[in-house]
């Protein structure tokens, strides 16, 4: 009889041991899942949506205006992420890229520089890229 009790003790310890390992694996994948790392991958995912659609809105020497327009939107947005990340998380140790935007002059910058890359792509497609195009095709 001790060594039936003994073994379903031993039993009952492994079941809990085993169901208590599993939720904490479980807890520490949810914890990876925060919201900075869904505002990186969001930011990420927008940036590659402008390259494809700034690359999908020539088509035949002509510019497709609403792909274009789109284009500007995901930077746009990308830019807005990235200020939205620099006023989370700037100074908390996540990331060296954002505790560089420590100062309120440093983190308006963000959306200065993303206006400004997003003025002179469109100045570089208007002067320079469709009239290669239209040179190239006529």
């Amino acid at each position: 009889m001790l060594v039936t009790t003994t073994s379903i003790y031993a039993g009952i310890a492994h079941q809990y041991f085993q169901k208590r390992f599993v939720l904490q694996i479980r807890i520490l994948y949810l914890g990876m899942i925060t919201l900075f790392n869904i505002l990186i991958a969001a930011a990420i995912i927008l940036f590659v949506s402008h390259v494809a659609l700034l690359l999908a809105s020539f088509q035949k020497a002509q510019l497709v205006s609403t792909r274009y327009f789109y284009s500007h939107l995901t930077l746009w947005l990308t830019g807005g992420l990235v200020f939205v990340l620099a006023l989370l998380y700037s100074g908390a140790g996540r990331s060296g890229f954002l505790d560089y935007f420590d100062t309120p002059f440093k983190k308006g910058m963000i959306l200065v520089f993303t206006l400004a890359l997003s003025l002179v792509a469109h100045s570089i497609v208007r002067l320079l890229v469709l009239p290669l195009l239209r040179k190239n095709q006529g």
